[in-house]
């Protein structure tokens, strides 16, 4: 039995007389779990899951029942991330955030809900969307601190086999936003 045998989603093919078959045919199977880290599969003939599994306290949002968010509501320090366009921020409350955009539509001193929200946890417990949580277990304000340009600099433009430098300044936009209220509904 090679060691690919268990897998479903691996689609390598490679020749049995290869030293790659060989080397893998004897290595065990072994999924860890992050919070963890004991062997979940000791023998070869387990088959691997197809995810590797969550620490014993993470829920996900489809199984979600008002008693499984108790220990994240009795925290008194949570933290989030906080999908912003296609960035990701972490942030807690109090955090102030820097965008490296200028928001259109928002003004200083407006206020912002956050509601692509993939993780939200405390010291102990994580809740885990798959890929996002519902809106409906959180509640994330920020509001709208400053609107400007960073500090301008200098980067240096070459191109190749050519000696000159080009000097270019930039000013790229920023908006400040610090995070208000980030609490569990």
């Amino acid at each position: 039995m090679s060691f690919f045998s268990g897998l479903r989603s691996v689609s390598v093919l490679r020749p049995a007389s290869s030293a790659f078959s060989r080397s893998c045919a004897r290595a065990l199977p072994v999924a860890r779990s992050f919070a963890t880290s004991q062997p979940m599969l000791t023998s070869a003939k387990a088959e691997l899951p197809d995810f590797i599994p969550a620490s014993k306290n993470t829920f996900n949002f489809t199984k979600v029942a008002p008693a499984d968010l108790e220990p994240l509501k009795l925290a008194h320090a949570l933290y989030a991330t906080v999908h912003i366009y296609d960035r990701k921020f972490l942030v807690t409350e109090g955090d102030e955030i820097v965008l490296p955009v200028r928001l259109r539509n928002a003004t200083v001193g407006d206020t912002l809900n956050f509601d692509k929200v993939s993780v939200i946890g405390s010291r102990d417990h994580t809740l885990t969307g798959m890929p996002l949580i519902d809106p409906s277990h959180f509640k994330i304000k920020g509001v709208v601190v400053e609107k400007s340009r960073e500090k301008k600099r200098v980067n240096e433009r070459t191109q190749r086999r050519i000696r000159h430098i080009r000097h270019v300044p930039v000013e790229n936009c920023m908006t400040v936003i610090r995070i208000n209220e980030l609490s569990l509904k």
